[in-house]
């Protein structure tokens, strides 16, 4: 992943029991950058976990007016936290705010973005996930 993308991308180092890696994927435009996003996909009876990683690049986010609301993980990181999410199409990516959590931050020059699909879970449940 991190030669098609020139972002240093690493899976997440604790996720909730029962999720197994189901896909990793490249694709050639990003969700908030001008170059690819890479993404892992986890799945479970409870539900779906999508991290998707790409150079980090400006400030700027789209999301629903008074869905994000900001967090600092436990290394001291700022993140958002999203009531919604990005899902990928033929076209790109588009903005959905149907049955999604989503957490997002930058590091080391990798913006990450790591989405919830399934019964609603608590902030920090997501928060773990992006701090590990």
């Amino acid at each position: 992943a991190s030669r098609k993308s020139d972002t240093a991308c690493r899976p997440p180092a604790a996720l909730p029991p029962g999720y197994t890696l189901n896909a990793s994927l490249y694709y050639p435009r990003g969700i908030t950058s001008s170059t690819g996003v890479f993404l892992l996909t986890y799945t479970s009876d409870e539900g779906t976990i999508m991290v998707f990683q790409e150079a980090a690049s400006g400030a700027d986010l789209a999301a629903s007016v008074g869905s994000i609301d900001d967090y600092v993980l436990a290394d001291g990181t700022p993140a958002s936290y999203i009531q919604g999410a990005w899902t990928p199409g033929a076209g790109g990516f588009s903005w959905s705010a149907d049955d999604a959590q989503t957490v997002v931050f930058d590091r080391d020059g990798v913006r990450t973005i790591i989405e919830y699909i399934g019964p609603p879970v608590a902030v920090p449940e997501l928060l773990a996930i992006a701090g590990s």
